[in-house]
This record gives structure tokens, C-alpha cells and sequence, in this order.
């Protein structure tokens, strides 16, 4: 049954969706001070997209703080959106060897961008709620949702240059249900965080030549995702 457009959203959907949005920002905040007072001065480092500095401030840690800290710079990219995580694996293979940079940036990614996805879907559901009370734009969101949702995603982790914290956000949006978000962040991230990271790896080792054959290597294989679109849209449904 529709709602009438004119309807006033409900006072428990405003509260609701005013409560989780709460709750993911002081999470959020949470996170970086607990960044900020275990590893202090680093995010300004990163705000500069230094990787060498970053992997020298990582390496002056313990083991595992540093392991720590790879992790917890993984986490912030993905909550803050637009944090770079290409200068967090290169930085990552200039501390580590390339597989094991791999597997830490590779798993705390995986993990944090389905945590973030499961706030971001039960937001989703609170502002479809208040949207649909208020009858506003459904058309646009009809469009959007009319795509495959795991392509969308698919090739956003995969393109290099786009944000790739934006995509539990995007999926929510766009309904993908948790099993094949995961199955799509898992298939398109890998690529990027292993070349990435094998790139700071022969950075620190001199091989600029070699790096930056292993960067054309990502351009190329987005390319050819981006133009069999069509048939991955057929892979995913």
C-alpha cells in the first residue's frame, strides 16, 4: 500500500534513522582518536600522501602495532571515504614483504567495508522509510536501482581513482544483499590491494621501472573490465 504523498514522516522513523546516524559518526570519531592517541603525528603525515614518511613512522613500531596501525589506516579509508587507500598498500609493501602487506590490508579492507555496509544498510532502510513517507524521490532512486548493483561495485573497486570507501555506502543504496556485496568487494579489491602493495614492495627495492609496469597492469585490466561491463552484469545477476 502506498503513502500519501503529502504524509508527514512518522516521529519514530526520524528518531531512529537520527539514532544510527549518531551512532556510525561517534564510531567514526571513535576510531580516529583511538588512532590518533596510539599512533600521534601520523595522520598528518598521511595528509600529505607521503608514503615513505608513513612507512617510516610505521616501521619505528613494534611488530605488531605496526601491524596494528596498517589495520586501523585500512579502517579509516573505508569510514572516511575519501582517505587514499592506494598510498596505505604502497606504504604497507615498503615496510612489509608484498604478501604479507597483502593479506593485512586485503582482510582488514574485506572486513571493515562489510562492518561499514551493515550500518550503512540499516540506514538505507531508515531513509527509505522517511523518503517513502515524504514521497520523494522515487523516480531517481528506481533509476539507479534499474542497474546491476554488482557491477556498480565491481568496477568501482577495481577503477583506479575512485574512492572505494564510497562502495558499502553505494550497495546499501542500491540493495545489494550482504552475500554478494562481499563476494563483490572480495573479487574486485584483491587486484588493486596486491598490485598496489607489490608496487611500494619494489619501490623500497629500487625497481621504479618495474613498479610502474605493475601500475599499467591495473589501468589495463580495468579497461577491459569497464568495456565487459555488459557480460559481467550477466556473471553477477
Amino acid at each position: 500500500m502506498k503513502m500519501d504523498i503529502n504524509s508527514k514522516p512518522s516521529a519514530k522513523t526520524n528518531t531512529y534513522l537520527a539514532l544510527l546516524i549518531t551512532l556510525c559518526i561517534l564510531m567514526a570519531i571513535g576510531t580516529v582518536l583511538l588512532f590518533i592517541k596510539l599512533f600521534p603525528g601520523l595522520l598528518d603525515i598521511i595528509r600529505v600522501n607521503n608514503e615513505e614518511a608513513i612507512a617510516e613512522y610505521i616501521r619505528s613500531q613494534s611488530i605488531w602495532k605496526g601491524y596494528l596501525c596498517v589495520v586501523l589506516m585500512n579502517v579509516i579509508q573505508v569510514v572516511s571515504i575519501f582517505l587514499s587507500g592506494n598510498i596505505i598498500y604502497v606504504s604497507s609493501g615498503l615496510i612489509y614483504t608484498w604478501y604479507e602487506s597483502f593479506l593485512i590490508c586485503y582482510l582488514s579492507f574485506l572486513f571493515t567495508n562489510i562492518a561499514v555496509y551493515g550500518f550503512a544498510r540499516t540506514i538505507g532502510k531508515a531513509f527509505e522509510q522517511r523518503l517513502e513517507e515524504g514521497g520523494r524521490f522515487e523516480k531517481i532512486m528506481n533509476k539507479v536501482k534499474s542497474n546491476n548493483p554488482a557491477v556498480i561495485i565491481f568496477l568501482a573497486n577495481l577503477l583506479p581513482g575512485i574512492p572505494n570507501g564510497l562502495c558499502p555506502y553505494m550497495a546499501a543504496f542500491l540493495k545489494l544483499d550482504l552475500k554478494h556485496f562481499a563476494l563483490t568487494v572480495g573479487l574486485s579489491s584483491w587486484l588493486q590491494i596486491l598490485l598496489y602493495c607489490i608496487i611500494g614492495h619494489l619501490i623500497i627495492r629500487g625497481n621504479i621501472l618495474a613498479s610502474v609496469l605493475v601500475a599499467a597492469i591495473e589501468w589495463i585490466l580495468a579497461f577491459i573490465c569497464f568495456l565487459l561491463r555488459d557480460k559481467l552484469s550477466a556473471v553477477f545477476k
